[in-house]
């Protein structure tokens, strides 16, 4: 699966997908007059001037145009997706990189829906600003929402969706901040997964640095992240280079990433682990995890948040635990694991309890000086958590809003 640009040549695609979309699922939605209006809007001489101003993508699948999207501005318009191929994952695909594209350059996602797709952007987390309708010359009546998003807000992604299907999206915001630890003394090899083809592992060159923060962060958040690296790696930069791994496509390109480091050079804590939006769904994350497991010396372990729901699944088929001991003040996991296991169907809450452990004697030898876990800023680096989200609060607060860091940006984790 890829996305490129479209060009002149691709015009005849680009309209057959569109109008075909609209010929076979609108009329389900709309009465005639505004099924017509919507095949008229989306005439190749609408969509010629959008190729030429490049804005307009395909995505391929095995040398199949299955779907398209235009990225006007801060707006997404014009994402469709074969009838006869949906429901495979190409349309999350095509919104994973607009979003991306729209959000890094402009901080917020505009976008038009149409009555079959307003209920898809609702669960990614868009909110309706404007309710439109128009009457057609036959009297039919035209109507469509006006929605937007925050890049980067709570309401994104897969997590969101199951916190809905849940009846839980009221504490999505709520618990976001909230600290999870997970261990791994034994990993289970049953879930390991090698990478697909096309795709490679290797540890970042040094030459690579700005690269490997644009992978483990989102664009504007880079800064930060390089002055991290300045502040905490830099000074055991031959240590960094070793750890830090890049997931890389058949184009050169990067596609995932994950540091493992030593806190006090007797703990080994995962951090920065991510896969880019638009390589999501290809078990990335999984192949990098194993290659980590097969490699590092255990136990290791790992932040997250409850509402990171996919990673906390994958973290659990890989052999990690939820981490409980009297040294650990500041986790939440009491209260969030009843919530956590609601979010998967069939698994009770006994089921998640079994995924309780204490922390291992390795752990507890290091924590030993302390009175707390928090001491142990280099494994669990709750002050790397705080300056992050304080960094993202002064950028994206809005009145009466409540923000949360995702999982991976609050896994930066290092030893003094």
């Amino acid at each position: 699966m890829n996305i490129r640009k479209a060009s002149p040549a691709d015009l005849p695609m680009v309209g057959f997908i569109t109008r075909r979309t609209i010929q076979e699922v609108y009329p389900r939605y709309y009465p005639h007059g505004a099924v017509e209006f919507f095949l008229d809007w989306h005439k190749d001489k609408n969509i010629l001037p959008d190729i030429e101003a490049g804005e307009v993508y395909l995505l391929f699948d095995g040398g199949m145009a299955a779907g398209t999207v235009t990225l006007h501005g801060e707006e997404i318009t014009r994402l469709y997706v074969q009838p006869g191929l949906q429901g495979r994952g190409y349309g999350r695909a095509l919104l994973d990189f607009a979003e991306r594209a729209i959000g890094e350059r402009y901080g917020k996602i505009r976008l038009e829906a149409s009555l079959p797709a307003a209920a898809i952007y609702w669960k990614r987390g868009y909110r309706v600003t404007d309710m439109l309708t128009e009457t057609q010359e036959r009297g039919d009546m035209l109507c469509w929402d006006v929605m937007e998003k925050t890049w980067g807000s709570a309401h994104a992604g897969r997590d969101w969706e199951l916190f809905c299907e849940a009846g839980l999206s009221h504490l999505y915001e709520t618990i976001g901040d909230y600290n999870l630890f997970m261990a791994c003394e034994k990993p289970d090899s049953n879930a390991f997964r090698e990478l697909p083809p096309g795709y490679s592992i290797r540890p970042c060159g040094r030459d690579e640095l700005d690269l490997w923060a644009n992978t483990a962060v989102e664009k504007q958040y880079v800064p930060y992240v390089l002055d991290y690296y300045k502040r905490v790696y830099a000074k055991n930069e031959d240590e960094f280079f070793r750890r830090c791994l890049l997931i890389w496509d058949e184009s050169g390109g990067p596609a995932g990433t994950c540091l493992t480091w030593p806190a006090y050079r007797r703990v080994n804590t995962i951090g920065w682990f991510r896969v880019l939006p638009e390589h999501e769904g290809r078990g990335l994350g999984r192949a990098l995890l194993t290659e980590i497991l097969r490699e590092t010396d255990m136990p290791i372990y790992l932040h997250t948040q409850p509402t990171s729901v996919c990673a906390i699944k994958l973290y659990s088929d890989m052999g990690f635990r939820f981490v409980t001991c009297p040294d650990i003040e500041r986790t939440t996991l009491t209260w969030a694991c009843p919530f956590s296991g609601g979010l998967w169907p069939g698994r009770t809450m006994s089921a998640w309890a079994s995924r309780i452990t204490a922390a291992p004697c390795m752990k507890r030898r290091c924590t030993a000086s302390s009175r707390n876990f928090s001491h142990l800023e280099g494994g669990i680096n709750f002050e790397h958590q705080r300056n992050f989200r304080d960094h993202k609060y002064d950028r994206q607060r809005e009145p009466g809003r409540a923000h949360h860091h995702h999982g991976y940006l609050a896994a930066g984790l290092r030893g003094p």
